[in-house]
């Protein structure tokens, strides 16, 4: 695989917009290793040309080290350089007003969305045998915080935060920058009257599209005099 642009790591790749950045990475040239877990029902509809899946879980240092550790199986059995791209995409999503708030669960989604691309990023740089990116995902919710959402916003702007250190830590041989998505394209998720209250808080009055997220993404891989950014594709939603 001489023609290869690179080799990324993408974790959280079985959801709608971690698809859609995989399959248009692979498009483009780039081989995709693809974390995912086994009670992932897309994993299976998955088939595309330099997109391979490696199941395990990310919600743990053991488990990380485990995943790494078949990534490197992957990557020698299919004749792969080692990943010089990290894209950390997985995440949970819940709501929970904060008489709901109970510490464990806070403490997982805390644990998922922002302390497992920290982890990620280390055992990344550890095995990285030259220069590297990283793309962490964050979201509108990091700068424009939610009512009901406390716990979430908290971890996006948690990760906003690690973007930052690890792109004057790990500079110059990695880069690190961050995409933070608003409302890619809602389809059944919302009602009428939510659609109609979130399209006035966006100037542009629209929803984004995977395109539109995609194209941030390979801005950053294929720029290299960039890092420790939040680069916000919400339609001015975070203003």
């Amino acid at each position: 695989m001489s023609d290869v642009k690179g080799t990324a790591i993408v974790t959280g790749a079985t959801g709608v917009l971690g698809w859609g950045v995989v399959k248009a990475l692979s498009e483009a040239g780039y081989v995709c290793i693809c974390q995912y877990r086994g009670t992932s029902a897309r994993a299976g509809e998955i088939e595309a040309q330099n997109v391979f899946l490696v199941e395990g879980e990310i919600d743990s240092e053991t488990a990380i080290a485990g995943l790494f550790a078949k990534i490197g199986e992957k990557c020698g059995q299919e004749g792969l350089a080692g990943p010089d791209i990290l894209i950390n995409m997985a995440a949970q999503f819940e709501r929970a007003s904060l008489s709901e708030v109970e510490f464990e669960t806070a403490a997982k989604m805390l644990a998922i969305n922002a302390v497992s691309p920290l982890i990620m990023a280390k055992y990344f740089a550890e095995n990285l045998k030259a220069k590297g990116k990283i793309i962490n995902f964050a979201d509108v919710a990091a700068m424009r915080p939610w009512a009901n959402y406390s716990v979430y916003s908290a971890s996006k702007a948690a990760v906003v935060g690690l973007t930052k250190s690890l792109a004057k830590e790990l500079a110059p041989n990695i880069t690190v920058n961050a995409v933070a998505p608003g409302v890619i394209g809602p389809g059944e998720r919302l009602g009428r009257e939510e659609i109609d209250r979130q399209l006035k808080l966006i100037p542009l009055k629209r929803f984004g599209h995977v395109r539109e997220i995609v194209s941030a993404v390979k801005f950053i891989l294929e720029n290299d005099y960039v890092t420790g950014q939040v680069i916000c594709v919400d339609g001015g939603r975070s203003l």
